[in-house]
């Protein structure tokens, strides 16, 4: 489309990073409009025919009660199976941002790509190892997935972003799948060392995800959830060594637009 698309950001009680996420989207070239998740319950909005993105900010839904992710989840996958389900048939980019990441586990969107009341409950985002909550920033090595914004061509091989979770941890039941996803590739981000090695390594990785999976997408490539706020480094002065590098002479690429704009200009260009 040549068009502008548009980015419904869902609300909902307990994300928190809504406004910043909608901004973000603006910058990058997209128009976005803050959705509550009550009006696509009650029908008053509908996602398929008016929106080109479904964003789910990070936060914590309904204060992370039960599981990170899991009382929204719940919601989505009770009262808008059908329409979710829909809006990924059509072409519509669903992606989920730290918490939103955990929602699109708790709906079955990711990995499988479909949400289901009755989801796989064979994937999991848990406590991280250390179990405790992370903020920092850090090194990601960007995959060669199935993905077609988030990838090495366009965005390079390592970029920086910050995180901020308690429950990051990817978990599968069967140890052999974190291999197996990789193979298919529907890993999108790891967590690197400085050497831009993946790394299951505190404090590199901040949860201990095997192999150092942060990012990931269903085998279309436009259902992505990922635990680290691109929103959060949309402009070099957002980047802790800014002052640093610019006494340095150092250019400051701010890769969180450059993921957001990545998705926008693909969008535009379908």
């Amino acid at each position: 489309m040549s068009l502008q698309p548009t980015a419904a950001v869902l609300n909902y009680p307990g994300i928190n990073c809504n406004i910043e996420t909608g901004e973000a989207f603006e910058l990058a070239g997209a128009m976005q409009e803050q959705v509550f998740y009550s009006e696509l319950k009650s029908g008053e909005k509908t996602l398929n025919g008016n929106y080109q993105f479904l964003v789910i900010p990070g936060g914590f839904s309904d204060g992370d009660d039960i599981a990170a992710g899991r009382t929204l989840g719940i919601e989505l996958r009770t009262n808008m199976t059908d329409e979710l389900n829909r809006f990924v048939e059509a072409g519509g980019v669903i992606i989920g941002i730290c918490n939103g990441f955990q929602v699109l586990v708790e709906t079955g969107l990711l990995p499988n790509g479909k949400a289901s009341e009755e989801r796989d409950k064979t994937t999991a985002l848990a406590h991280n190892e250390r179990d405790m909550f992370d903020c920092r920033w850090g090194k990601l090595k960007v995959e060669d997935s199935r993905c077609p914004f988030i990838t090495p061509a366009i965005l390079g091989d390592i970029i920086e972003l910050p995180w901020a979770h308690g429950e990051g941890r990817f978990l599968r039941n069967d140890p052999t799948d974190y291999q197996r996803l990789l193979d298919n590739g529907q890993v999108v981000l790891r967590y690197a060392n400085e050497g831009g090695v993946p790394t299951t390594d505190w404090p590199e990785n901040p949860n201990g995800s095997p192999y150092g999976i942060t990012g990931l997408c269903d085998e279309s490539g436009l259902v992505v959830g990922m635990m680290p706020h691109p929103e959060r480094f949309v402009s070099p002065e957002l980047h802790p060594n800014y002052h640093r590098n610019k006494i340095l002479g150092e250019t400051v690429t701010p890769h969180g637009l450059a993921v957001i704009k990545s998705a926008v200009d693909f969008v535009k260009a379908a």
